[in-house]
């Protein structure tokens, strides 16, 4: 395989979040060992930045569950049904999700779910009532549920 200079832009084109390497394509380890370790910096560093941001968003709700539940007159068990939809999402999500990545590919699922689960937080700070927040919990936890399985495909 010939050596080859290949800029960042064309790196992160050509290369998936955990992309596979296969034996029989020696493109693949090629494309592997030019990425720079720039490129593979920031994919470590997303990558881990959403991972921390679920587990934030699940102690960040449950501490303030009386307060939300006093705001929209609901038992304290319906505003702890959030944390059980948060929960059953992000279990049940990657069952479907991990499939999916494979077939549309690692970079793209994981950079629409990032989008996706950064904008459900805006939604559900301006949620009206608690079906909003629960809704938007079941979202935030599906979304939340793609950093969790793609952190483990760095292959970095």
């Amino acid at each position: 395989v010939q050596e080859q200079e290949v800029g960042d832009c064309e790196c992160a084109r050509n290369f998936r979040f955990g992309g596979f390497l296969h034996a029989s394509d020696p493109r693949s380890f090629e494309r592997h060992r030019i990425c720079s370790t720039d490129f593979a910096a920031l994919q470590t560093i997303l990558l881990d930045a959403m991972t921390v941001a679920i587990g934030l968003s699940t102690t960040a709700y449950s501490s303030g569950i009386s307060r939300m539940t006093d705001e929209f007159g609901v038992a304290n068990v319906v505003g702890q049904l959030g944390l059980t939809t948060f929960n059953c999402a992000c279990a049940i999500a990657p069952l479907f999700l991990a499939p999916f990545c494979e077939l549309v590919g690692r970079r793209e699922v994981f950079l629409s779910a990032y989008f996706g689960f950064t904008v459900i937080f805006i939604l559900i700070a301006d949620a009206p009532n608690i079906g909003a927040v629960l809704a938007g919990r079941l979202l935030s936890g599906i979304f939340g549920s793609c950093g969790t399985i793609l952190v483990g495909t760095l292959d970095r």
